[in-house]
């Protein structure tokens, strides 16, 4: 696959801190595994940045329930074997919902590692809707798309003011449509309306800020 496409970057693992989370016991056999991948990646390509995602609010206090120290040190563990560390931060699923974001969320994101950053995915969730996951769990999402053009503003320029390697916005497009066709359960609806354009094809607000950052002279 390098070989063929010779990516500029290669993400070999998504939101890996969730196995940490959801199956603790099988943590270690990871860690092995990511350590060996990547030493054989770099031993045959040693100019590839090679990389893994994390679901960075499960570091923070107070943005899950997850056992931040936990995740921390289980953080360290796999470290050495990622040249950046990899964010997958969607502030609108996490406790702060659609509310206010903290000022500070991206400065406590910054103490969590001297790798380099990137967003390997994020988004914000443009509509207000409900949504039933069964077993008495909801959630009511109160978005808009002022509230996402918001978001996107604010990603970007902490982007580019601290230097991360590169921001993936993981919707493109609302995908109602797709939904409607195969029936989506509702936890394959928490992305529906976070693309920068709406299901029509009409750009959002958040798409015009995306392409004036991506206008911008590229940082070496």
């Amino acid at each position: 696959m390098l070989d063929f496409f010779w990516p500029d970057y290669l993400l070999i693992g998504i939101e890996v801190n969730l196995l940490r989370s959801n199956r603790p016991g099988l943590w270690a056999g990871y860690v092995s595994l990511q350590r060996q991948v990547y030493e054989a990646l770099k031993a045959d390509f040693p100019s590839q940045v090679v990389l893994l995602s994390f679901l960075a609010t499960d570091f923070l206090e107070g943005y899950s329930d997850a056992d931040a120290p936990d995740q921390l040190a289980a953080l360290r563990q796999v470290e050495p074997y990622t040249d950046y560390f990899g964010i997958s931060i969607y502030p609108y699923l996490t406790a702060v919902g659609t509310g206010p974001l903290p000022d500070d969320l991206f400065s406590r994101l910054a103490a969590i590692s001297d790798k380099p950053y990137a967003i390997a995915e994020s988004g914000y969730f443009s509509e207000q809707q409900s949504f039933d996951f069964g077993n008495g769990v909801a959630l009511t999402l109160d978005g808009s798309e002022e509230k996402q053009q918001q978001w996107i503003t604010r990603l970007l320029a902490e982007a580019e003011r601290r230097n991360y390697r590169f921001v993936v916005n993981f919707v493109n497009r609302d995908y109602d449509p797709l939904c409607r066709q195969i029936l989506c359960d509702d936890l394959m609806r928490v992305w529906e309306a976070s693309g920068l354009v709406r299901e029509s094809g009409e750009a959002k607000a958040a798409l015009t800020t995306w392409r004036n950052y991506l206008a911008r002279p590229l940082k070496n």
